[in-house]
């Protein structure tokens, strides 16, 4: 699927809303980073709870600012971040409700992880956007339309804005060349 084919599968509406955020919080060259903490604690792995889950967010944490320490000195201005995550209000969730409401109750904690990257986080509310459904739509959407993109944790959703986010790029073969990941511990943690 071409990038330009995206627009068949997702509502006008949404995508108007995606380039409506970009334009007011973001730069035209931000990095974005999608977090699935759920899948890191459904993985399979001998250590399945929250201090997993916050290692891994501290890691990609370090990831990220380590690549922008070396954008920010090949650039004139700082890159912003845009940060779409499983445990904030509106994201959906695939193994259990128990597991991302716990999760949930660390949001506080695990946010401040990710703190030093000055993220900036999509507000449904801000466009009156109440479905579950259309804000990952509007996510994705943000996430795909980044120069950069960081992903931890895994999932079929998270493959899935992979692939919008290399359709969107496809012209940049350097860039679909520095794919780097690890899946210790994390189950997933890429940069493209």
């Amino acid at each position: 699927m071409r990038s330009h084919d995206a627009d068949i599968f997702f509502s006008s509406n949404l995508l108007q809303v995606a380039r409506d955020f970009i334009a007011k919080n973001l730069s035209p060259l931000f990095a974005s980073v999608h977090i699935r903490a759920e899948r890191i604690l459904v993985s399979g792995k001998p250590i399945r709870n929250i201090t997993a889950v916050k290692t891994c967010i501290s890691n990609l944490t370090a990831r990220v600012q380590t690549f922008q320490r070396f954008k920010n000195v090949s650039t004139a201005f700082s890159i912003p971040v845009f940060l779409a995550t499983d445990f904030a209000e509106f994201a959906s969730y695939s193994e259990g409700r128990a597991k991302i409401l716990s999760l949930r109750k660390e949001t506080k904690s695990l946010l401040s992880i990710l703190a030093p990257l000055k993220p900036v986080i999509f507000q449904p509310s801000a466009y009156n956007l109440t479905d579950r459904g259309a804000v990952a739509i509007v996510e994705m959407n943000i996430l795909a339309s980044s120069k950069h993109l960081f992903v931890l944790g895994g999932g079929s959703f998270q493959r899935w804005v992979v692939k919008q986010f290399l359709n969107k790029n496809n012209n940049n073969i350097e860039q679909r060349s520095t794919v780097e990941c690890r899946s210790e511990q994390c189950n997933n943690l890429c940069y493209y």
